[in-house]
């Protein structure tokens, strides 16, 4: 009898989650990028509904059948779903990741189309509900951070972006190969705002102290993008003679001072609240812990996302 209402609960679970897996697509692009680490799904016209931020459990029944996994939707395109998955090592000599065995599928997708099952959408995301909105990643923990800075200001032109007023965006990553895995998605922000007059050019950047502004103010909102790079040893031109990496602001090399940019947007002064001010971050533990002081002497709204494979 002590067992029967949780057994209740997790059949509950069970019930709700079967009925949302009734979803199974053929993805329009299913890709491994090597440069990048990371493997590609878009999945075309859709008609999901989720928010920003927000996850979906994926399964491949190519891979195993009863295998699901978390993944956060990274960016949205005309109604397409797109979702970044990096490959992780092997933590085990004897087990081969499951996001290791997705990079070998996707190599044969060409030949061989690939079923993707999905679940969802789980979470919920409230940066929309803040006049300041400060969003924080560390390499892959880009996605959910992506999806809800692209979604702000896709509503910012359509002035829909209720009382949000700044937003800031600052991913720091090991590569600068790894800012290449949204090319697409710089590209149609930049187009959309009239921002082509910033490059992604390490040639450029690397010797410059002071990095050209990378923010702009659409619709009443002010928007900041920061991309650090931690290794210099990674810092290789990724420009093609001729064409344009279309991103809002100059790669910044080392990481990122996160008091300064705190103080910057919530600065602590006596008898101001910053209670309007979200702090979200997702990447290593380290980071995480960083930003969770930050956030709690600043006074700010925290809030942390991170998944297990």
């Amino acid at each position: 009898y002590f067992a029967a209402p949780g057994l209740l609960l997790w059949f509950a679970d069970k019930i709700s989650f079967a009925i949302k897996t009734a979803r199974t697509f053929i993805p329009e692009i299913i890709e491994f990028k090597p440069r990048c680490g990371a493997t590609v799904i878009r999945l075309a016209k859709t008609g999901l509904e989720y928010e920003p931020g927000q996850f979906f459990y994926i399964n491949v029944p190519t891979i195993n059948m009863h295998q699901w996994h978390p993944i956060t939707v990274s960016a949205t395109m005309n109604d397409d779903v797109i979702f970044h998955i990096k490959r992780m090592p092997a933590q085990i000599r004897t087990h081969v990741p499951w996001s290791v065995r997705l990079s070998d599928v996707a190599a044969t997708a060409a030949t061989e189309p690939v079923c993707v099952r999905i679940a969802g959408p789980f979470g919920h995301s409230h940066h929309h509900d803040y006049e300041t909105v400060m969003l924080f990643a560390g390499g892959i923990g880009i996605t959910p951070m992506m999806s809800i800075f692209v979604h702000l200001r896709a509503q910012a032109l359509r002035a829909a972006a209720g009382c949000v007023k700044k937003v800031v965006l600052v991913w720091s990553s090991r590569s600068v190969a790894e800012f290449k895995l949204f090319e697409d998605v710089f590209e149609a922000v930049a187009t959309q705002a009239k921002m082509c007059r910033f490059s992604l050019d390490v040639s450029e950047t690397e010797s410059s102290t002071d990095p050209a502004p990378s923010t702009d103010v659409i619709g009443g909102v002010t928007f900041d993008l920061r991309l650090h790079c931690t290794r210099r040893d990674s810092l290789i031109s990724l420009s093609t003679p001729g064409s344009k990496d279309f991103v809002n602001l100059f790669v910044r090399f080392g990481r990122p001072d996160i008091e300064s940019i705190m103080n910057e947007y919530a600065p602590i002064v006596r008898g101001r609240s910053n209670a309007g001010v979200s702090v979200g971050v997702c990447g290593p533990p380290t980071l995480a812990f960083d930003l969770s002081d930050a956030a709690w002497r600043h006074g700010c709204n925290y809030t942390s996302e991170q998944f297990y494979f």
